[in-house]
């Protein structure tokens, strides 16, 4: 658990932080809410990804420079939203063992 200090003109005083009703929300919320739709998204570019070489590589085989055109910007544009959600995955991760966070997808 992670407790939040602060010094005030009322003395020391405990954050919100340490409360734990407060961390058990936070729990709730990373592990059914963020988590799920983390790999939702993921799973959802992922298939992009896919389609997009699919795409790129039928139109290939045809010849066909406007499918070309467009299978290229899907990797592309894939490529870079898997990039985004794996950091992100990895950044939550990074955060959950510095803060030692027992939340599942963090081992």
């Amino acid at each position: 658990m992670l407790t939040a200090y602060a010094q005030g003109e009322y003395g020391d005083i405990t954050g919100v932080i340490d409360d734990p009703y407060v961390a058990g929300v936070q729990a709730k919320l990373l592990t059914e809410v963020i988590s799920p739709l983390l790999g939702f998204i993921t799973a959802i570019t992922f298939a992009l990804f896919l389609y997009g070489a699919v795409r790129f590589l039928i139109a290939r085989a045809n010849n066909d420079l406007e499918w070309i055109t467009k299978g290229k910007r899907h990797l592309i544009w894939s490529s870079i939203a898997l990039f985004i959600m794996v950091s992100l995955f990895g950044i939550l991760t990074f955060i959950g063992r510095t803060v030692d966070s027992n939340i599942w997808f963090i081992s």
